[in-house]
């Protein structure tokens, strides 16, 4: 998974450095508007996702909730048997 991140992170990173590459991605011919590449977008998302799931279980162990933590876990796997279709 932390492969994943770590290109997941590089788009992060990609989103918020100006310059001429930032520019002529976010212009199209006739606007000025966010376009970014379908697929960049969609790990964005994924990593949204993870970053919920994450956050989810941190706080469920917090509260010594093990029977939430199982069901979050199996949330989580679902979500990626059905994310893998997506990616």
């Amino acid at each position: 998974m932390y492969s994943r991140i770590d290109v997941l992170l590089q788009d992060i990173e990609n989103q918020k450095y100006g310059g001429i590459e930032h520019v002529s991605r976010r212009t199209t011919i006739n606007s000025i508007e966010p376009n970014y590449p379908e697929e960049e977008l969609i790990r964005l998302m994924h990593i949204q996702i993870e970053i919920q799931f994450a956050i989810g279980a941190n706080l469920l162990a917090l509260s010594n909730n093990l029977a939430g933590i199982e069901k979050l876990e199996a949330m989580a796997q679902r979500y990626r048997v059905a994310a893998r279709g997506i990616s």
